[in-house]
């Protein structure tokens, strides 16, 4: 649970205190992760509700146009946030594809997406001519070239930390310059490369991660330099911990989602 917030943090993803209150039932065993999905529809509309009743009472005043626009948009933020949350709490819960390759990102996306925004699971048809990704037309081919060297230097890859941390900071590198998506591809790397490093013997505490930071090491790997990501995966890895399940944020915090 503690990654899954923590996910939805480093993009800018709030849930509202609605989804909150069903999160610590969730979490105490009051209820089964459905009543989150429920909770994402149902508490974003009251909290919408609270905020239309409070800008109507500001309808007279000069600023009433600009406090409805606002809370419009706040409350389409919550209720992006609430139903990425619960269906990244489900996700984790129920599973994904696991291939290790383009198949497994589409399917956390599917699962992470699937009713919240359209095209979950779609891969980016478009470029931007100014941006440095990967081409539209060869994500396909270029998955298959991340695996595929991947898979070259796996066995070498847990020998040891330093190793490890090289290799995790260029397949961020390369998963960010490919960027498969058109929306999402961040939340869908963390989860990816998470469960990679858990599968090879090591856990990501993404608790200290700051957004600031993440941006940075991602702006610096679309420079080709992967320096960024390597001091972040250095500060967090850590060796595996059986009892835990594999995304974790906050290395004090016991077993987390």
């Amino acid at each position: 649970m503690a990654f899954t917030y923590k996910n939805c943090e480093l993009s800018q993803l709030r849930p509202g205190r609605p989804m909150v209150a069903a999160t610590n039932h969730y979490q105490r065993g009051d209820h089964g992760v459905e009543r989150l999905l429920e909770a994402a529809e149902s508490g974003a509309s009251q909290h919408a509700g609270q905020d239309r009743g409070a800008s109507t009472a500001t309808s007279g005043t000069a600023n009433a146009g600009t406090a409805n626009a606002t809370n419009a948009a706040a409350d389409r933020s919550t209720l992006l946030a609430d139903r990425v949350f619960a269906r990244s709490v489900r996700a984790v819960e129920m599973g994904w594809l696991e291939d290790g390759g383009l198949g497994e990102l589409r399917s956390i996306h599917r699962r992470i997406f699937v009713g919240a925004r359209p095209g979950a699971g779609e891969l980016r048809r478009h470029d931007r001519p100014e941006t440095p990704y990967f081409p539209a037309t060869l994500i396909e081919t270029g998955a298959a070239n991340i695996v595929a060297s991947l898979a070259e230097r796996r066995r070498g890859i847990t020998a040891n930390r330093t190793t490890f941390i090289r290799a995790l900071a260029r397949l961020a590198d390369e998963l960010t310059t490919l960027r498969p998506f058109d929306y999402g591809n961040d939340m869908v790397l963390r989860i990816f490369v998470s469960r990679f490093a858990h599968t090879n013997g090591w856990d990501l505490d993404w608790g200290p991660v700051r957004r600031d930071d993440y941006l940075r090491a991602k702006a610096m790997t679309l420079d080709a330099d992967t320096g960024g990501f390597l001091r972040l995966f250095d500060a967090i890895a850590r060796p595996a911990n059986l009892t835990r399940v594999f995304l974790i944020a906050g290395w004090d915090q016991g077993p987390a989602h």
